[in-house]
Formats: C-alpha cells, structure tokens, sequence
C-alpha cells in the first residue's frame, strides 16, 4: 500500500514539482448516465449471480441488433462502463459499452459458465467495431457532415445539419418539447413536434425521401416523399407496448402487436394418446407449392400443447376452416382441453372420418386439409414453440363453397385474426379482432 495520492502520482508523471499540479488537479471518474448506469449495474449483477443469460438493444458503428450475452464481468475500462460476456449471436466473448445498451432484460434461461480463455480475459485487444458509433443523416446533400457520437444515449443522436429545412432549429426545438430525450417521443411537445417534421417535410417537396429525423428507444420517425412520416421499428420491436398479461412479450414478439398483420383462422385437429380428439384454434399460417407438392406452413406452434405432442407422435393433423358463425365454438375448444376431454364435442362441433390421415376431421368446415408432418423447426433458441412444414395429402371442401370466389370471401367465408394490434404511440391496445374478406376487385389474367 502506498500513502501517495493517485493525483501527487499524476503530477509525477507529467513531470515538475508535485505538489502545484496535485492541487490544481481533480479527477472524477463519475459518469454524465450514472442514473441510467446504476440500474443497468444492478441487473447485470443480478444476472451473473444467478447465471442467467441478459437480452438488449445494442447500438453500434453498422446500426444497431439484439443481443443475447451470457454476462460474465462489468469493467471499467477506456473512462466508460463495459459488459464483458459470450455473445450468443457472435459465438465469441465480446465487450458491449453500457452506454449504447438499452432494453435490457435478465431472462430466466439459465447458462452454465464457460472458461474464459486468458487472452480474451485479459481485455487488452477488445477494442471492436462496436466502440464507436457513427450517426448520419441518410440525405444525400453537399454539406452531409458526420458526427462522432462517442457513447452518448442513442435516444439523443444529433441528425445533420440541413437533412430538412431548418434541420438543426429543427432540432433544437425537439430538444426543447422534450422530443428524443424521452423514450418513444413521449415528450409534453412529442405531438407537436412531429406535426413540426411534418410540415417542413412537406415544404420540402416530393422530391427528398429516407431523412431520418430523430433516433428514440426503438422507435425512429423518418419523413418519405410527399411529406409522409414513417415510424422506423427496430428488430425488437417497440419497447413501449403494455403486457396485459405477465411474460405476454415471452411468448409473443411485440412486432407483431406492433404490425397487427391478419392471418387466416383455423382448426387443427389430431387424436390424443388415449384416442379422443383434440382441436387446437390456431392462425399465424400460410399455404403455398408448386409442382412438388402443396405445403402448410405454420409458425407459433407451442411445444407444450397437445396439438404439437399429437402431431410428434403420429406425424398427422387436419387443418379445418370454418365460416364466423362457428368462432364460440371454437373458441370453447380452447378451455376445455383437458386429457380425457372429447374436445370436438365440447366445442358442439361434429366428428366425421378423414380420407387418409388418421385424425378426425370437421363436418362443419367448408374447407379441410388432410396434412402429413415433414419439418419441425424450432422458431427460435429460447424454444417455445416450433414452425411445422407439413404436406397436404388430401383436400375435402363443401360443395357450396367450391366455385372460385364464392362463399369463401364473403360473411361465411375464411375467418381473419388480427392480433391484439397495439398503438405505437401510447403502447396500449387489448382488444383482438375477427373479420371476413371481402373482394374490392378482381384480376381477369388470374
């Protein structure tokens, strides 16, 4: 131990009398984001107590990704704050600035320790692509400047000058209404300022298209041609939107509360173990081929439900489509589906034999696929639910509905989900919608 000063050691260093330059210089290692900092700190040691895997949003010199990192040390290295971790996506130990990571969540996946090799633990070479982060306007203009954004909160990136008209007053007012220095623009000014973007957007003319405008959590607002301003999602999704329900945001992506694309509703049904038959209401599917076979493709299928048990044991289902006047019943299936339950009859629905599969099919579907499993793929590494590539082996449709475009798309026809769509201004919105199809055109080349 020594009782010199580090500042009387600095003095030293740089060379005269110590004790005039001890008193003349302060060092503080504080950091300008302690707030945001601290609370990073604390769940980042949460995470490393518990062995547990950390997921964020990373900012960084070629844009910004998801991460998923198994944290090892916090270090404080080059005067800034750093995540020292395996990086999942990358495969290799990596350094992550605290500053450029938000969105960031402890996950309840456990992971077991690796061996830090001694070159990656001794920190001295992880200077990557990820320690400085450029910011640009993506206008093609002369005077485009480039600003060297050295670990500043990505929510307050400074845009260039002349991206718009008056693109830097422009800026400064949105400073000003708190617009970009609150998350997801929730600023008191955050409706004014966009209407603000919008007009000058508009006196720009038609002519200037991609002006990013302002960088917020992970929502980005950009100005398209005719003065259109487009709200730019990151691949996490917004991380505003409300769960109305604990770990909604586990099992479903909040882009696809934030997109509300529809998907065509249906039946699937297949045998338990013990016989008796089992309905899974599902969407989230597509259907397609070619001269190979015709192939239902559905996403989002959870590992823990029957269906997906049924369909690895026997490698069969039948997809059944069913007009909206049979929703309840349907949506009755989904509640009683215990082990011995005849789950077709607690929906009051009626079992008829299929053609080739071994799996009950629906007689009141106008429209039912006979299908044979051939792919089981995993949608993702936190294992939830599986994309099912299956093939059609057979086709049954109601007589009434099997003239081109008839009855399917209308009232009666293919029912359409949109799920729970949530606002990307406020992150509220429960509510799911049913609708049918309707034709507003029709394409006589086929």
């Amino acid at each position: 131990m020594s009782n010199t000063s580090y500042s009387t050691k600095l003095a030293r260093k740089l060379g005269g009398d110590a004790a005039p330059l001890a008193d003349c210089i302060r060092i503080d290692l504080s950091s300008y984001y302690k707030d945001s900092l601290a609370a990073k700190i604390e769940q980042l040691k949460e995470a490393m107590d518990g062995h547990k895997l950390v997921r964020f949003h990373y900012y960084y010199s070629k844009g910004e990704a998801d991460r998923r990192v198994e944290p090892y040390r916090i270090v404080f290295k080059w005067s800034s704050w750093y995540l020292f971790g395996f990086c999942t996506g990358r495969q290799d130990f990596r350094l992550f600035k605290l500053n450029r990571l938000w969105e960031l969540c402890v996950l309840d996946t456990a992971f077991a320790p690796r061996e830090i090799p001694g070159e990656k633990a001794r920190l001295g070479s992880h200077i990557t692509d990820d320690y400085f982060v450029t910011a640009r306007s993506t206008i093609p203009m002369s005077n485009t400047a480039w600003w060297r954004n050295a670990g500043r909160d990505p929510s307050r990136y400074r845009q260039t000058a002349g991206c718009i008209p008056g693109g830097v007053s422009a800026i400064r007012r949105a400073r000003r209404c708190g617009f970009g220095l609150r998350r997801q623009g929730r600023g008191r000014g955050a409706a004014e300022m966009r209407d603000r973007i919008r007009t000058m957007a508009e006196k720009s003319g038609t002519g200037t298209q991609g002006h990013d405008i302002l960088l917020s959590g992970s929502i980005r607002y950009a100005v398209a041609g005719g003065g259109i301003v487009k709200i730019e999602i990151g691949e996490s999704g917004p991380d505003n939107l409300k769960e109305y329900w604990p770990g909604q945001h586990s099992v479903f992506h909040r882009l696809e509360y934030a997109c509300g694309i529809p998907s065509v509703l249906f039946a699937i049904t297949t045998r338990k173990e013990n016989g008796r038959p089992n309905v899974n209401f599902h969407g989230w599917s597509s259907f397609t081929g070619d001269v190979g076979g015709f192939y239902a493709v559905l996403p989002g299928v959870q590992h823990t439900s029957h269906t997906y048990q049924n369909v690895l044991r026997t490698g069969e289902f039948v997809i059944n489509f069913l007009g909206k006047q049979h929703y309840d019943a349907c949506i009755a299936t989904v509640s009683a589906n215990g082990g011995d339950t005849d789950e077709i009859a607690a929906g009051g629905l009626t079992e008829e034999t299929a053609a080739v599969v071994d799996c009950p099919r629906l007689r009141e579907a106008f429209l039912s696929l006979e299908c044979r499993l051939e792919q089981d793929i995993r949608l993702s590494e936190n294992g939830l639910s599986s994309l099912l590539i299956a093939r059609v082996v057979h086709a049954a449709a109601d007589e009434a509905y099997a003239d081109g475009l008839d009855g399917k798309y209308g009232d009666e026809g293919f029912m359409l989900y949109a799920h729970a769509p949530k606002s990307l201004k406020t992150g509220e919105g429960k509510p799911s919608a049913v609708a049918v199809c309707r034709v507003v055109r029709t394409n006589e080349e086929g």
